[in-house]
């Protein structure tokens, strides 16, 4: 089949839905298929380019400028949807430029289409500063709930979640089409597929760990969702002596530079406890996979999440964990699911403390990995998915 995978991010990004778009990529052009990725553009990288059998095509759209954008790019990006007689579109995310724009012509393409959700946000109040607190951001996104969400529930033959888990928040999309869809609902969870690369280096603990004996890692993209901030609060109040704290991100960024003053401003109270905490950007995804094979735990103190890439590595990697309540967190395993700072500070504290107890999350992270998240359980689902999509059978 012809397949064209849409997203506002792919690679050499190294986000949690680029990576998952990837390991999709990977799977689908394992199994024959031929398979086109349409995305936003990146700094340095090709408008279009082929990488392994996956052949790319990049618009200068993004998601936060979609109205900026020029029509020339919007235009551009319909006939590409149009033209290439696509047998199977697989659009990422509800609101998405990408999914956006397909409406628009989504009713002249003969493709089938599915919808992969990251979670469902524009209908959740999120508080901002004054003079309006975000009241216009949320009535901006109740409108675009009520006037794209019911068009794109028609727009597609199918619906892949990530988890079985349901609410009113980022998950209320799971709850309505269970509800109204079941026959179309599919859940499918991620999976990684470059864990080769995850090989524990001693190069790893010696650079970092400088004589210290625990090693905790936070791989994400420097911004206030993913609160590195609270992450170094946390570590710091935990008390854990002969310790270190890698943060790992893309790139530096105005947020990066804001933890990096923090840690200089709190470094005389590290170092009364012999704490390090080491900020790393621009790292390969092989060095960033040999820091987390070769840490102790790993952390997450993101305000929003749905199912976190670094989480599923972690258990493929017998890493326990720690992280804040988000998305669908509190259905995986290996870990400690945290409600608040102060939690969190006593669950890493606990952690740290404890060999015995780290090894046992490790394998229980394990075990759920090996039953839900391995490549060979996404395989089945996906092909079975397209199979059915293909022969017009549901469910």
């Amino acid at each position: 089949m012809k397949i064209l995978i849409t997203t506002f991010t792919f690679l050499p990004n190294k986000d949690g839905v680029a990576i998952a778009c990837a390991s999709l990529c990977d799977f689908l052009v394992k199994s024959g298929h031929k398979v086109y990725v349409a995305t936003s553009r990146v700094a340095g990288a090709k408008t279009t380019e082929l990488i392994k059998g996956v052949s790319i095509r990049r618009f200068a759209i993004h998601n936060f400028r979609l109205s900026e954008s020029s029509d020339h790019e919007k235009a551009s990006y319909i006939r590409y949807l149009i033209k290439e007689d696509f047998d199977l579109i697989i659009n990422q995310n509800w609101n998405s430029w990408t999914t956006e724009l397909f409406l628009k012509v989504s009713k002249k393409l003969r493709a089938k289409c599915i919808l992969v959700s990251h979670g469902l946000t524009p209908h959740i109040f999120q508080p901002h500063s004054r003079p309006f607190w975000g009241l216009g951001q949320w009535l901006k996104g109740l409108r675009w709930s009520f006037a794209f969400f019911p068009r794109m529930l028609q727009a597609h033959d199918a619906f892949v979640f990530l988890a079985d888990h349901s609410d009113w928040a980022r998950f209320l999309d799971v709850k309505i089409c269970k509800t109204f869809f079941p026959h179309r609902t599919w859940i499918i969870p991620n999976t990684v597929t470059d864990l080769h690369l995850a090989r524990k280096s001693p190069s790893v603990r010696t650079s970092l760990l400088r004589g210290c004996r625990l090693l905790s890692v936070y791989v994400a993209n420097f911004c206030d969702r993913k609160d590195q901030l609270r992450a170094v609060r946390i570590f710091a109040n935990s008390g854990l002596r002969n310790s270190v704290l890698v943060l790992v991100g893309s790139e530096a960024n105005e947020y990066s530079r804001l933890v990096s003053a923090w840690i200089r401003h709190h470094q005389s109270q590290l170092d009364l406890r012999g704490q390090q905490i080491l900020v790393q950007t621009g790292l390969s995804r092989k060095r960033t996979m040999e820091i987390t094979a070769s840490s102790d735990i790993v952390l997450l103190s993101a305000k929003s999440e749905s199912q976190p890439i670094v989480l599923i590595e972690a258990m493929a990697l017998r890493k326990p964990w720690i992280a804040m309540n988000s998305g669908c967190i509190q259905t995986m395993r290996g870990g400690q699911v945290c409600w608040n700072e102060s939690d969190f500070t006593r669950a890493l504290t606990k952690l740290g403390s404890s060999a015995r107890r780290r090894q046992l999350l490790g394998s229980e992270g394990y075990r759920h990995f090996v039953s839900t998240h391995a490549l060979e359980i996404f395989s089945f689902h996906w092909q079975t998915l397209i199979n059915n999509i293909a022969s017009g059978k549901s469910h």
